[in-house]
């Protein structure tokens, strides 16, 4: 039924409570994971790394870098061991960018966490996941993300801080 699972991630820890679930569907259906990172400051088509390989998009390759570093770092997660992954850096606002992924890498599904606001906050604050709910051609799965702070992100891993 599910051939690609599609996996936003935006570095924080929130954002990684939607792997296990991506992780679980894969191993259910033999499938692949698309794990994508958004930047809305990265010019250029986005690049898909199945390994190592990748290009470095020499307008931001600071933000370039580290966008591919957290990817690679969340590949190699546990919920992740026995599952094939791919990696893409995107350009683009993140809920326009998450749908278009969706259609590029032909993904089945999107799997991704929200913090499960209603109302007025979401409202007022906007919401990725509304939006990508709203937009996706393919079903979205919304992992309600409960976060324990004690861990950090992967992201703050990478700098040597907790988030």
């Amino acid at each position: 039924m599910f051939e690609t699972i599609l996996v936003p991630l935006d570095g924080s820890t929130l954002a990684e409570t939607a792997l296990p679930y991506a992780a679980a569907l894969a191993r259910h259906f033999e499938a692949q994971v698309i794990l994508v990172r958004s930047l809305s400051c990265a010019a250029g088509e986005p690049v898909l790394d199945s390994n190592s390989d990748h290009q470095v998009n020499a307008v931001y390759p600071e933000q370039f870098r580290e966008a591919w570093d957290y990817l690679r770092l969340a590949r190699q997660t546990p919920p992740l061991y026995d599952v094939p992954v791919k990696i893409a850096v995107l350009e683009g606002e993140p809920a326009q960018t998450i749908i278009e992924a969706a259609d590029r890498f032909e993904a089945d599904v999107i799997v991704m966490a929200t913090h499960g606001r209603g109302g007025v906050a979401r409202w007022v604050m906007g919401s990725v996941a509304d939006e990508v709910l709203r937009g996706a051609t393919v079903p979205v799965l919304l992992a309600r993300a409960r976060v324990r702070h004690e861990r950090p992100s992967l992201s703050a891993l990478l700098r040597g801080t907790r988030s």
